[in-house]
């Protein structure tokens, strides 16, 4: 306590007397010496080189009165040297390295200075006012050496620590660097001194004077926002001795170290030194001349903010750089195109097109004109394209507006202009006087490609105006609101729906925060195309991280409310996970999915949502964690949604150690009824350290109505002609009467409406739209007249052109100021310039299909990314240097031909003579002193860091040299921190060119008479298969099957040649038959030089028949997926010495599952699963081969586990059996037989399998289907609902468009009976389907068909209980008592009746025969009862309410066999279901072998029986049995196929349960 009083005092003390007094007297002056001195360079112990620049001068400093101070500078010199650094602190000053300074620039510095002191600080300093602003900073950094506090201020007495030694505190102080907190350390004082050490901490400022350009494209990662990770960081110390009450001497040391993933690769060192000299009474007083008003000691950055306006505004503001003469600039342009050449590209060419980006920003509009006026007169098209590629990538107002007069000049290559106008667009300088350069040029242009490349530019630009990484008058809410207002005018007032959905691009593009409320209008807008609604939520990406929570509270109840289109709530909830929502939005939309009605919905959220609970990703590290908590309370899994086609795929590939990786999203959304997604998009984002680029690249593909286009152009798509045709059917009016009849309205699908046909493409690039493919009816309607245009370009029999085409970029441009100590700015900058000049001729023989190119293309890019102090003399700093070139001389010609079955070509390659071909790949760390007219750039290299390497060998005649000077002791540090190449030539030293050929025909057609060897591909079973009674039979019955069968056949042929005799030719032949179930590939390759080589190998996949029903599917015998490959290799001719490896695989079940179909509660989706894979392998090698194989075989024997067993097998043989369990799909069952030992593992544990499902095969390309029985429907919706059918015809489905096509009634036999009377409406036909003495009957039109006659325009076949019906998209399945209905896709028709309207929504199945919402099921049953003088309708049945009761919507399978359904009700009924019996012992616990009846959970035994059920028994305490126990915790029935019977025990069973 006392001390801290004492410390009090003493505050108080000293805020009373001005430390000044202390230090400095009034009416003396003293003389300082004054060193500031630049180091930078690479942070490596390894390298001693540095860019050096020194500042050394006199200080006089007088004392005028109390608390004023005049401050001058004399005998000012200056030293720059890329000498190795000495090991003295202030390396001693070399004269012949000394700078030479101008006069005005030495008069500039002479300038005296006032400055006032408070307290110990510099409260304001005032300039002279012809004083320049790099002069004004370095003496603000001077005086900035003066200014501290030697005591605890009296308002930071709560912050002081002290002992017995210093006393310490932090306060907020403004430097030259900014207004930071400053940590002070004082020592005691002593005999006749003390010191006093201050600290900046940046990351704590309230104000710094730095600059940013070209960040707006980028994000940062929540980890570098958390933990101040920046890729900059500073560190500045103070140190202060105070000696005899005199501030002896004062030195700032700050490092500025630019870091990658937390590591130094690049540093500047700044050092300052002030000593006192000398101190007596002011005999010459320094005077002034004219004083400006004062400033505060911060480094100023008038000059940059001067420099940026002009960027920004041009000739309209002043122009910083009107004191350099156009003459200068004219000559440097001169000296920049002296460098660069005209026939290739070399790295020094890429520097040059830096040089000239900022040459051309410096420059006035009357400039560019001189400039334009010399160069693009010549006939060097080089120099053009350079200069009119730069002015775009410079992206200044007066660049941009000259760039723009010149191409409305040109106005004739719109894809020059939209090239150029995406540069423009990634200014690091943006402004809305550009946008409106754009908007201007674009009044005037009305041609497509123009339009969208300038109003995407106009997005991107205001993006950069509005970002908060800009500064200024621009970023206000006024702005914003003034383009907010501009983008919904230009909105409303185009109609088509490509210009609106270009607009919201642009929206997209420029990302404004306050733009949420106007784009939130347009997503509630139903009278806008759903296609633009989607686009809407997509242009909010950008505000995904800037208001995310604003994004949640607008989107979420558009997802969570179901009158909103399905493809709608998808696209919003994509946005939604975007914006990483918090756990309590994700429980509301898990909530969802259970209550959710459309299936697209449900299972497009549950994929997203399961995804991304396994991401990887850092910045979805809690988003993951928090998925999959919700999830925990869902039971819904994926296999519930087999018949929703919306699918999302996520592939996350990250180290997390380093923060770093990429993520690969692709999502397909399906809207009802579509069988062309609604939306399709694949992007990549990455993380980089602290940079995330989230759309880094993403290609999308977007559709609306596109389906109707497509069936109306029935010219090119074929297969649709059915249904037109039955249109026109006159017989059609038998449906039509019924409808009139049933007072049926026609029903609408939404994009059969009058809608426009919008299709598109776009592309994403760093978050950015770069462009737009559009498809509408009317591009489609034109493609044949769009290519007559281009075929009658070329119809010349010669078209022969030259060629030269120069093409500039910058991939990225970031430039980074911040102030140093020395009160010289230092700028970090980034940038790729790259360059590409492909010059030569083209020759095109349009009647022989010859095309000959001869060019020379020569590539360059260069990634430059340096550190540099900038000041008026010279610009001290290091760079970093990536490049890649090549260049590659080449002869090209290619020959095409075709005919009826097939085509060919031929491409022939030559390498001139006496001509190089070569690839470099360089880095090259650099110091340099970048002065007025000149460069001095040092590489930095080491010897011991690196070795020379270079290796010379001929190939094809050719002389291949690969060279280059590579690290010794490969680090990726390393790489960065010396000099490196790899460089390859490829160069012909022949007097003839070197011709490389590469030649090919491919031939497709049918093949009627095909030898199908079913026989020989798969007639030797698996060693570890169990024999299957008729399996040969029924492999004999396939083959049979398909003798018949049209199989159609592609052959290709390629042949490659080289110099020196070398030649490739092979041979690909693919065959496949129509039913797809048979496919057989042949590759066979030959390579010669001296001797011949050759490589066959043979592949077969057989599929099984395809099932028409599960009863087929577990009838048949051969149901496994088979593949049979055979490979061989050796020396033509060389019979003995062939490798041969036989290879057969089966894909199919085991043994218990197929055993498990015959239990009553097993999906069939689960039933129908291949959860066992055989492999079996022969093979034969030669001496040499099997010695290579041996040593392989002894190596990996090491890592078998220990458990496997000794025995003696097939030699030259190997076995592998995999069983999956089909339940958990996450434990499978491995036995691996080689020819000396077998090894089995059980229970082996994997992520979850996805197990291929024969379920798939047997309904492919279902939407849904409808079970009709006398008493129940189960819509296709999956809705299930009692209703009872009578003996009047009622609608079961029906095609409810105006222009029907089919219909399909039901009504019962009699009224006593279950047995049911189908009519079924078809093409020309009206067909009644009924049962009668346990035999089916068939009749068309009224008159009953015999077998032989049951094959029409619709197929119809018999197969024991059940009747076939298949017409086009619709299948009928009937057994007598229930009728089946399948309509598969695509089926362009709104359907009615009991069945439902199959839109995969079930809250809308009640929809009457006139179209309206029904209030009960009964009341919908009645609109679709056919009451005719035939029957008449059953009023006592209509009486009983229970004849009518939503049952409920089923989420399960519902393909179950009739005898399984059966079945299944009856289960149902008694509250019973099926599971693996366990019994515990003293010692061990057994399992029952069979599964065995159980009552339901809260259900009791009523009724039992007696059944024999054996068991098998397992010790309580090995890790299998316990394997077991947690695996029946989470399935009803266990998989024990393989383990022995141990006892068989009579076991009391339920068959009857009631609820407890």
């Amino acid at each position: 306590m006392k001390s801290i009083i004492l410390a009090s005092l003493l505050a108080l003390a000293f805020a009373a007397s001005p430390i000044l007094e202390h230090y400095f007297e009034p009416n003396f002056e003293y003389q300082y010496h004054f060193d500031g001195f630049i180091l930078s360079g690479l942070p490596t112990n390894q390298q001693s080189q540095y860019a050096q620049y020194r500042i050394s001068a006199g200080v006089r400093l007088q004392i005028v009165e109390k608390g004023i101070l005049h401050f001058k500078l004399v005998e000012i010199e200056m030293f720059a040297s890329s000498k190795e650094q000495s090991k003295r602190k202030y390396p001693k000053l070399i004269p012949s390295e000394e700078l030479i300074i101008s006069p005005e620039n030495e008069d500039l510095l002479y300038l005296p200075v006032r400055a006032d002191l408070e307290n110990g600080l510099v409260s304001r300093v005032i300039f002279e006012k012809d004083d320049a602003e790099w002069s004004k900073n370095i003496k603000r950094s001077i005086i900035n050496m003066i200014s501290f506090y030697d005591v605890t201020p009296s308002d930071e007495i709560e912050s002081l620590v002290e002992n017995n030694e210093f006393q310490s505190f932090v306060t907020n102080e403004t430097t030259i660097e900014g207004d930071c907190q400053i940590a002070y350390t004082i020592s005691k004082q002593k005999k006749n001194g003390r010191l006093v050490t201050k600290t900046v901490d940046f990351y704590k400022c309230s104000t710094r004077e730095q600059l940013v350009y070209g960040n707006q494209f980028s994000e940062n990662t929540d980890d570098a926002a958390e933990e101040h990770l920046d890729s900059l960081t500073p560190q500045t110390f103070y140190t202060y001795l105070l000696e005899n009450n005199l501030l002896a001497e004062v030195e700032v040391r700050s490092i500025y170290s630019q870091k990658l993933r937390n590591q130094e690769i690049m540093k500047t060192d700044i050092r300052s030194k002030l000593t006192c000299e000398n101190k007596y009474s002011i005999e010459d007083a320094i005077k002034f001349k004219t004083l400006a008003q004062p400033e505060n000691i911060m480094y100023s950055t008038k000059w940059e903010k001067l420099v940026e306006n002009f960027y920004k505004h041009g000739d309209e503001v002043e122009n910083p750089f009107e004191n350099v003469p156009t003459e200068n600039k004219m000559s440097s342009l001169e000296d920049i195109f002296e460098n660069v050449h005209d026939d290739y590209n070399d790295q020094e060419t890429v520097h040059q097109l830096a040089r000239l980006v900022e040459l051309l920003r410096t420059c006035t509009i009357k400039e560019l004109a001189k400039i334009y006026e010399k160069y693009f007169t010549s006939e060097i098209k080089k120099k053009q394209s350079m200069i009119e590629q730069a002015l775009a990538i410079a992206g200044t107002k007066n660049t941009v507006e000259h760039l723009l007069k010149d191409l409305k000049r040109q106005n004739n290559n719109p894809i020059k202009a939209t090239v150029l106008m995406k540069y423009i667009q990634e200014t690091p300088y943006p402004t809305i006087k550009i946008a409106k350069l754009i908007l201007e040029f674009l009044s005037d242009n009305e041609e497509p490609l123009y339009v969208q490349s300038s109003l995407l530019a106009i997005g991107v630009i205001i993006r950069g105006c509005v970002s908060q990484h800009q500064r200024g008058e621009e970023n206000t809410m006024k702005l914003k609101q003034e383009i907010i207002g501009r983008f919904m005018k230009y909105f409303r007032e185009v109609s088509t729906t490509y210009e609106k959905i270009l607009v919201l691009k642009s929206f997209g593009n420029a990302g404004i925060d306050l733009s949420i409320n106007a784009i939130s209008e347009i997503i509630k807008d139903y009278s806008q195309p759903m296609i633009v609604r989607r686009e809407a939520v997509d242009s909010l990406r950008l505000l995904d991280n800037v208001m995310p929570l604003k994004i949640q509270k607008t989107l979420l109840p558009i997802f969570m409310n179901r009158r909103y289109a399905s493809e709608l709530r998808m696209t919003v909830l994509w946005r939604l996970i975007q914006t990483r929502p918090s756990s309590s939005i994700l429980l509301q939309i898990v909530s969802q999915i259970e209550k959710e009605s459309n299936q697209e919905v449900r299972k497009f959220t549950y994929e997203v949502l399961k995804k991304f609970s396994k991401s990887t990703n850092p910045q979805f590290k809690q988003l993951a964690k928090d998925c999959e908590n919700v999830l925990s309370l869902t039971r819904f899994t994926s296999e519930q949604f087999k018949n929703a086609k919306s699918k999302y795929v996520q592939l996350p590939l990250f180290a997390t150690d380093l923060l770093s990786g990429v993520q690969l999203d692709s999502s397909a959304i399906f809207s009802k009824n579509d069988w062309i997604p609604a939306e399709f998009q694949v992007s990549l984002q990455s993380v980089f350290g602290e940079n995330w680029n989230k759309y880094l690249l993403q290609f999308g593909f977007s559709q609306e109505n596109v389906e109707k286009a497509i069936f109306d152009r029935r010219s090119i798509f074929r297969r649709y002609y059915t249904r037109a045709e039955r249109m026109n059917d006159p017989n059609m009016e038998n449906i039509k009467k019924m409808a009139e009849q049933l007072d049926l309205k026609p029903r609408y699908y939404e994009r059969n409406r009058e809608k426009e046909e919008f299709a598109m493409t776009y592309w994403r690039f760093k978050n950015i739209d770069y462009a737009i493919v559009p498809f509408t009816s009317r591009v489609l309607e034109n493609i044949e007249d769009i290519i007559k245009i281009v075929a009658q370009k070329y119809t010349m029999e010669n078209y022969v052109e030259q060629f030269e085409y120069t093409q500039t970029a910058y991939f990225y441009e970031k430039i980074h100021q911040i102030p140093t100590s020395l009160g010289i700015p230092l700028v970090i900058s980034g940038k790729t310039p790259s360059i590409a000049t492909f010059k030569g001729t083209f020759d095109l023989d349009v009647e022989k299909l010859i095309v000959n190119m001869n060019f020379v293309p020569s590539i360059v890019s260069t990634h430059i990314f340096e550190m540099r102090a900038v000041t008026p003399f010279t610009a001290p700093g290091v760079k970093l240097l990536k490049s890649a070139r090549l260049q590659t001389p080449i002869n090209f010609n290619v020959a095409l031909k075709s005919d009826r079955n097939g085509g060919g070509f031929n491409v022939n390659i030559n390498i001139p003579e006496m001509e190089d071909f070569s690839f470099e790949l360089s880095n090259r760390p650099v110091v340099f002193f970048r002065h007025v007219h000149s460069l001095d750039e040092k590489t930095l290299t080491s010897s011991q860091l690196t070795r020379n390497w270079e290796n010379t060998q001929n190939a094809f005649e050719l002389e291949v040299i690969t060279r280059g000077n590579v690290l010794s002791d490969w680090n990726y540090w390393n790489t960065f921190f010396t000099e490196q190449y790899y460089e390859i030539v490829i160069r012909n030293l022949n007097k003839e060119p070197a011709e490389f050929t590469a030649g090919g025909h491919f031939l497709y057609g049918i093949v009627e008479d095909y030898n199908f060897e079913i026989d020989n591909e798969f007639k030797n079973k698996f060693e570890l298969e169990k024999t299957v009674e008729g399996y040969e039979e029924e492999m004999n019955k396939l083959a049979e099957s398909l003798l018949n069968v049209e199989v159609g056949r592609i052959a290709l042929n390629f042949n490659i040649s080289a110099p020196d005799n070398h030649k490739i030719n092979f041979e690909w032949e693919f065959v496949l038959d129509r039913s797809l179930r048979y496919f057989k590939t042949e590759f066979d390759a030959v390579v010669s030089n001296k001797d011949d080589w050759r490589f066959n190998n043979q592949f077969v996949l057989l599929l099984p028949n395809s099932f028409h029903s599960i009863q087929d599917y577990k009838n048949a015998i051969h149901r496994e997926i088979l593949v049979s490959n055979e490979m061989a290799w050796g020396l033509v001719g060389d019979l003995e010495n062939v490798n041969q490896i036989k290879l057969n695989a089966q894909l199919g079940q085991s043994q218990a599952q197929r055993n498990s179909q015959q239990n009553r509660e097993t999906h069939v989706i689960r039933a129908s699963q291949l959860n066992q894979l055989d492999i079996s392998a022969q093979y034969k090698f030669n001496d040499q081969t099997q010695r290579q194989f041996q040593k392989l075989v002894d190596r990996s024997n090491q890592y078998w586990p220990d458990t496997f067993q000794y025995q003696e097998n097939l030699e030259n043989h190997y076995d592998l059996r995999m069983i999956a369990d089909p339940i958990t799909r996450q434990y499978v069952n491995i036995t691996l037989v080689s020819p000396e030992r077998r090894l089995d593992i059980h229970n082996y544990g994997t992520p979850e399998l996805e197990l291929i499902s024969f379920n798939n095969m047997i309904h492919q390309n279902e939407n849904q289907v409808c079970t009709v029985s006398d008493r129940k429907v189960q819509t296709f919706d999956d809705m299930t609902y009692s209703v009872p059918l009578t003996t009047c015809y009622s609608v079961i489905a029906k095609d409810c468009s105006e222009t029907p096509t089919f219909a399909i009634l039901a009504k019962k036999e009699s009224k006593t009976s279950n047995n049911l009377i189908v009519k079924f409406y078809t093409y020309n036909n009206i067909f009644d389907f009924f049962k009668s003495a346990d035999k089916f009957v068939v009749e068309r039109n009224g008159v009953a068909l015999s077998e032989d006659q049951l094959t029409w325009n619709i197929k119809i076949r018999i197969s024991g209980e059940q009747m076939f019906v298949q017409d086009e998209n619709i299948h009928i399945q009937f057994n007598g008592q229930k009728v089946r209905t399948k309509i598969f896709s695509p089926l362009d028709v709104p359907l009615c009746g009991l069945c439902g309207n199959n839109d995969k929504e079930m809250d809308n199945e009640l929809q009457t025969a006139q179209d309206e919402e029904a209030d009960d099921i009964k009341d919908f049953h009645i609109s679709y009862i056919l009451d005719d003088d035939e029957c008449k309708i059953e009023d006592d049945v209509f009486s009983h309410k229970n004849n009518y009761q939503d049952i409920r919507s089923n989420d399960e399978d519902s393909y179950e066999d009739e005898e399984d359904e059966e079945q299944e009700n009856e289960d149902s009924e008694h509250h019973i279901y099926w599971r693996t019996h366990i019994m515990e012992q003293a010692h061990r616990i057994c399992f029952s072998l069979q599964s065995v009846p159980t009552c339901l959970p809260n259900f009791e035994e009523e009724q039992n029986d007696q059944q024999k059920v054996e068991y098998t028994c397992l010790p309580r305490h090995e890790t299998e049995t316990r394997a077991l126990m947690i695996k029946s915790r989470q399935q009803d029935i266990l998989d024990l196929e393989n383990y022995a019977v141990s006892f068989m025990t009579p076991v009391t069973v339920p068959t009857h349960c009631e609820r407890e």
